[in-house]
Parts: C-alpha cells; structure tokens; sequence
C-alpha cells in the first residue's frame, strides 16, 4: 500500500511540475516528437551538413527525406547500441548522403574528436541513460562557439537544460513532449523564424500527425515566413 501511496505521489508532482513549466501530456508517439522542429529548423538554416548523435528512427529518415529536408547533402550519425545501429543502416539502404557510424559509449568521447563547426545543425538524441546523455550534452555545449544550430530532444528534463547551459540563444519547443530545445548562435540566426516556428507548430498540432514530416514541410512552406531564410 506504501508504494501505491508514494507512486501516487510522485505522479501527481510530476503532473504538476510539468504544468507549471508548460510542459503538455507526454505524446503517445513519444520518439517523434521532435520531427516538425527537425522540418523547420532544417528549412530555416537551409542546412546542409547535419551531426546526429543518436540515431532515430524518426530523426534519421526525416533528415533523409528529400521531400521534407531537401537541403541535406550529408548526414553524419553516430550510434552507439550496435543492434539498433544494424537496424539502420538497413532502413538507410545506400543513401550518399548518410554516414553512419557506429562507436562504443559513450558518445560524448566521440563528440570531443569532432569538429562541431564543419556542421550546420545537430541533433543530440543518444544514449541509454540521462547520465551519458548528459555527458555528450556536456560535450557539445562547452564548445558553444562552434555550434551553429543545436537541437535537443526531451529537454523538458532538467539534467539536459543544465547540461546545454551556455552563452547561446535557446528556445523550448513545447508543443508536444517529450519537448524540444533550439539553440543558436546569436550571429547565426534571428531569434524571430524560431519563435514563428514554434507558434506555427502549436497552431497545427492538433490536426497534423506529428510524424508527418511532408505534411510539415507543406505547412511550413505555406504559413512561415522565416522558412528557407538564413541571416548572413
């Protein structure tokens, strides 16, 4: 009875913890909800060179897509579950574009030997637990002056907001959650077609699949006016 008692109890915290925040009831398709902010901010930057850390089922074919992110030209992924990995490059087939690669954990070692400017926009999204995410989060943010365009999935949890703790423009896509953080370069990127992406988001959330990601573009395309458009 104890244990019901005080599982009870922390779900209600939790509940109201999130409510507080802004944060909205976790999606039922919990590993896509990043794919409309994958669309925008891919179509935002017009990026061209993509890191993923972590490869997703939803993230890597939605970067993958010529339809939903036509810009792409190179997409470097990084995994570090080895079956999973197998599973991918399976589901990529012969794609140029993608270099996958697989690395033993943890992946923030891996991190450390890029260099994170060659790259328009990164994906951080791996790891099996919140400490080694953590620690590629660590990873990435302490050398904020090379990042461009960061985009991190589940940071509604505040581990991952404090690991991303840097001098760089941010933003919470919050639409969905698991949420969505955007970080940036203030020399990079207005603030402004990230704040119109985010409202564009949770205008249509309630009619569009979340992991429609041509169904996204089309939106974007239509009804965001910083779509395609990169500051110089």
């Amino acid at each position: 009875m104890l244990k019901k008692i005080n599982a009870c109890y922390r779900a209600v915290m939790k509940h109201s913890r999130d409510k507080l925040l802004g944060f909205p009831r976790r999606s039922d398709n919990e590993y896509a909800t990043h794919v409309p902010y994958l669309v925008g901010a891919v179509g935002i930057t017009r990026a061209k060179r993509v890191l993923e850390i972590g490869c997703g089922l939803f993230s890597t074919l939605t970067f993958l897509d010529r339809t939903a992110c036509p810009s792409v030209e190179v997409l470097d992924s990084f995994e570090d579950d080895s079956e999973w990995f197998e599973s991918m490059m399976t589901l990529v087939g012969g794609d140029a574009r993608a270099n996958l690669q697989f690395r033993r954990s943890p992946l923030s070692a891996t991190v450390e030997l890029l260099d994170l400017a060659d790259y328009d926009l990164i994906l951080v999204d791996d790891s099996r637990t919140r400490e080694e995410r953590t620690g590629t989060l660590r990873s990435v943010f302490s050398r904020w002056t090379s990042v461009n365009v960061a985009l991190v999935h589940d940071f509604e949890i505040g581990e991952y907001r404090h690991a991303s703790a840097c001098p760089l423009e941010r933003l919470t896509f919050n639409a969905y959650c698991p949420c969505t953080g955007v970080l940036w370069r203030k020399d990079r990127l207005d603030r402004a077609p990230m704040r119109e992406l985010k409202r564009t988001v949770a205008k249509n959330s309630a009619r569009l699949d979340v992991a429609d990601a041509q169904g996204w573009r089309q939106v974007f395309a239509q009804s965001l006016s910083g779509f395609s458009r990169l500051t110089d």
